[in-house]
């Protein structure tokens, strides 16, 4: 792919509000297009490449128009949930890794502990009565749970990652051992949570083994976290050349 191209089409897409795959499909198609009219212009009546890809650009449009068109084709919904992204999910370029971790995990244990509050809440005012205080300690539990989690578990993600290396056409682990530690790293705090959510909330009323609970999330858990790192590495290949572009105004 032709970089001076692939910049063009970045400075109209990267400003976008909207989900990644989203994206990523109108730089696609913008590129063919961009792509198409450049290599017309370079073959009317010889012209140099500089001077074709000037041409190109005049014939393509304004970025600000382009990018106006193409925010409006975006619904109302997923210009929400790629704003939610953005501002609880993402990782801001420079920022430290254990910082984006440490929002991470607020971010989702502040998101459990409001959702399921505001549900038991609502559920018992229609009953009209009040929340018992264990509900609230369980929530509160969970809630800090999950934002534990969230942290090791984005901490984990994103140093597995860094043990794939990206080809043209496909992924590979560069090292496989790691990456299988990191998977198991992932499934003992998840197992070791659920365990210690049964203790809280059963406590003395738990007479079974907690090797059986421990086990399987820890198997599951394992399993899981490897196979979605994987799959997000596999799609990476798509997002990455774009990515790594550089605009002027950076």
């Amino acid at each position: 792919m032709n970089v001076e191209l692939m910049q063009i089409v970045e400075q109209v897409v990267r400003p976008v509000c909207a989900l990644k795959v989203t994206k990523l499909r109108m730089r696609e198609d913008l590129y063919c297009q961009l792509e198409q009219i450049y290599q017309e212009e370079a073959v009317r009546e010889g012209a140099p490449l500089e001077r074709a890809l000037e041409l190109a650009k005049a014939r393509f449009g304004a970025p600000e128009l382009l990018r106006e068109e193409l925010q409006r084709t975006v619904m109302v919904s997923e210009r929400i949930w790629a704003t939610a992204d953005q501002w609880f999910l993402r990782r801001k370029e420079e920022e430290p890794l254990v910082r984006f971790a440490i929002r991470v995990g607020w971010h989702i244990g502040a998101a459990v502990l409001l959702y399921f509050g505001v549900l038991l809440s609502t559920a018992l005012w229609w009953h009209q009565e009040g929340v018992p205080a264990p509900i609230w300690v369980w929530l509160i539990v969970a809630s800090v749970l999950c934002a534990i989690e969230g942290f090791v578990l984005t901490l984990l993600g994103n140093y597995a990652l860094n043990n794939f290396e990206w080809t043209e056409r496909d992924v590979r682990l560069a090292r496989p051992m790691l990456f299988l530690g990191m998977s198991l790293l992932a499934g003992l705090s998840m197992g070791a949570a659920e365990v210690l959510q049964i203790y809280i909330v059963a406590g003395r009323f738990w007479h079974a083994s907690y090797w059986d609970p421990f086990l399987l999330v820890l198997a599951m858990s394992s399993v899981i976290f490897a196979v979605v790192l994987y799959l997000r590495a596999r799609q990476d290949i798509r997002f990455r050349p774009w990515s790594q572009i550089k605009l002027q105004a950076e």
